[in-house]
């Protein structure tokens, strides 16, 4: 979902299967809509993909209104080629200089028990993206993946919180978290916690 007046950095990875006997190309588009006339903004002209390792190419887009933004990948390498892959897809809000900056000293702790419980504690920015000092933050998400799990409304710059997750999966969760204000979404702490039981390495013979 883009917002107007937002800006956001697209970027994903892109290889051929084989490189040095098949020549693949592709364009990327952007759009309201999920189809060929709906894809109204070329991120990436028809480009040859020579490469059979992954190269990354990013985009930054300004949204001009609100709307459901869709990416379309399109494939249009000529007949009897091979295959192309695209990996890692992301989009993240690029903040304004007045934005809030990162939350800090973000740490996962698993449960002693090995629950499907994670412990999360960090602190709210106390500066905005140029180094100022924010006079305020409106909100702080924390989301679980894509999943919104918590939100603080109008912490303290520099307040410590915490949050327990007791909906977290078995294995490994990835945390984000992104303070608000008035100048909209700022900089994002990511941090990765393991819920469950390991199980044990194996047994190496001692002589």
């Amino acid at each position: 979902h883009f917002k107007k007046g937002q800006t956001y950095k697209i970027a994903y990875l892109v290889r051929g299967a084989d490189a040095k006997n098949f020549t693949e190309r592709m364009e990327v588009k952007l759009g309201a809509k999920a189809s060929v006339d709906g894809m109204t903004h070329t991120l990436l002209p028809a480009q040859d993909i020579t490469n059979d390792t992954f190269e990354e190419f990013t985009h930054t887009v300004k949204a001009d209104s609100t709307f459901n933004a869709f990416i379309g990948f399109h494939a249009i390498s000529k007949p009897m080629q091979f295959l192309l892959y695209v990996d890692s897809i992301a989009v993240d809000i690029v903040p304004e200089s007045k934005a809030p900056d990162m939350p800090t000293d973000f740490i996962t702790t698993p449960d002693a028990q090995g629950k499907a419980v994670i412990a999360l504690g960090f602190k709210a920015p106390t500066t905005a993206v140029d180094g100022t000092e924010l006079t305020g933050i409106s909100q702080i998400e924390v989301r679980r993946g894509n999943e919104l799990i918590k939100s603080f409304l109008s912490p303290a710059p520099g307040q410590s919180l915490e949050y327990v997750d007791d909906g977290a999966l078995e294995g490994k969760n990835v945390y984000s978290i992104i303070a608000y204000n008035d100048y909209g979404a700022g900089k994002k702490a990511v941090a990765v916690g393991f819920a469950g039981i390991d199980r044990p390495a194996s047994r190496s013979e001692e002589h």
